[in-house]
């Protein structure tokens, strides 16, 4: 819901309109007023350090449009030998590539014990390297191999969202974010990153890695969300209305351009906007202190 209470985009037209007509007898559309008039509400919510400053953009949504979860097992796989000497299993045209590295891996004989271990790396089109080894060489090995961890995908394209804040599980918490794309698909090569399930987002699609032995609750996105834009005259900002002085100052920078009457800019629309930026700010730590 838009947060201005008294000013729609028909106020602030008219306004733009009184304005520019003492400078030109040029008619500004509607549809140009609309483009300055959205750009100068997300100027003055980003200058204002935008949600991270405004709670009044937060908001949070229980997730439900999760995608079927991924997890790899494959088909057991017969005909293969094992050298311990070099922890190589030995099978024609395996088909692994460096994207099993990680993967968990149980192989077995007739004549030995089963072992669970990990694919460390590919050697080539025939071999691969286990990490920790049977301890004996095997032969007519039969093997299979599974990730160690799922992947949830969510839409996220609903949310009108600006940026996640947190994900909170219901049945194991609060869940830990994974920036790093290249190294979110590597989890399952790091201890300390088996039992703990993380996210990962990627455009409008939200990743969870949930490690083997663990499934996922109810999941809560805590969010924050982008300006809504003006479409119609009737429209409130989404904006406080005590920014709104600043939004139409800055709007009307942008139609000063426009016309090319940048003689007439003000150029300290952003200086007070940062100006009161750092007065939210100080009284925010105040708020955190206990102070008045």
């Amino acid at each position: 819901m838009p947060l201005s209470i008294n000013y729609d985009a028909a106020y602030m037209y008219e306004s733009a309109r009184h304005l520019s007509n003492e400078v030109t007898k040029k008619a500004l559309k509607e549809l140009t007023l609309k483009r300055y008039l959205n750009l100068a509400c997300t100027g003055v919510v980003e200058q204002l350090s935008g949600a991270e400053l405004l709670e009044d953009y937060g908001d949070s949504a229980v997730l439900s449009n999760a995608a079927v979860s991924s997890i790899d097992y494959s088909a057991l796989v017969s005909g293969a030998t094992y050298t311990e000497a070099t922890k190589t299993i030995t099978k024609t045209a395996h088909g692994k590539t460096i994207s099993d590295v990680g993967k968990q891996i149980v192989f077995f004989s007739a004549a030995s014990k089963i072992v669970i271990d990990q694919i460390k790396s590919i050697t080539d089109v025939d071999n691969f390297v286990v990490t920790y080894g049977a301890g004996v060489n095997m032969s007519s090995v039969f093997y299979g191999i599974y990730s160690r961890y799922s992947l949830t995908y969510f839409d996220i394209s609903a949310y009108n969202l600006d940026r996640i804040r947190g994900l909170n599980d219901a049945s194991n918490g609060v869940l830990i974010p994974e920036p790093d794309y290249d190294k979110f698909y590597n989890l399952s090569e790091l201890s300390d990153h088996q039992s703990n399930i993380f996210w990962n987002q990627h455009g409008q699609s939200l990743r969870l890695y949930v490690p083997s032995g663990m499934s996922l609750g109810v999941i809560t996105m805590d969010y924050f969300r982008s300006i809504i834009p003006v479409v119609n005259s009737t429209d409130k900002l989404d904006v406080r209305d005590k920014y709104v002085d600043l939004v139409l100052d800055k709007m009307m920078n942008y139609i000063y351009q426009h016309l090319e009457k940048y003689g007439l800019l003000k150029p300290g629309v952003d200086q007070k906007t940062l100006a009161i930026r750092q007065q939210n700010l100080l009284e925010k730590e105040m708020a955190k202190s206990g102070k008045k």
